[in-house]
């Protein structure tokens, strides 16, 4: 049994972040929506080799396989970004499983936060 995972640190007004397998962290400036992580997955292993493009990967079959994640025995260590972020009023962090994501557009989740302050 493994487990996906996303976290934030903040320290000093920066914003460190981790995850492994498909859960993903979302950056919304702007009125603008960035995917900061990438998924450990089969589909995404097929999307960087040029075999599909993003969008055949939202409705790929093997979609939610992952090839990372907690708790796996031969697991590697979790991506950590090296360069923080430095958030500016109004920006926002979301945080989600595939529960989300795999249901709801990038377009659609910056809709709903970008309508908030």
């Amino acid at each position: 049994m493994g487990s996906t995972c996303v976290l934030l640190l903040v320290n000093e007004g920066k914003v460190y972040y981790a995850h492994v397998g498909d859960s993903r962290i979302y950056f919304v400036a702007n009125h603008r929506i960035f995917q900061k992580t990438k998924d450990q997955s089969f589909v995404q292993m097929l999307v960087d080799a040029g075999n599909i493009t993003k969008e055949q990967a939202e409705h790929h079959p093997r979609k939610n396989e992952i090839t990372n994640a907690l708790g796996f025995e031969d697991m590697t260590p979790p991506i950590i970004c090296d360069t923080p972020i430095m958030p500016e009023a109004g920006n926002c962090f979301v945080l989600c499983s595939d529960g989300l994501s795999g249901m709801v557009s990038e377009n659609k989740i910056e809709h709903v936060v970008s309508k908030h302050n």
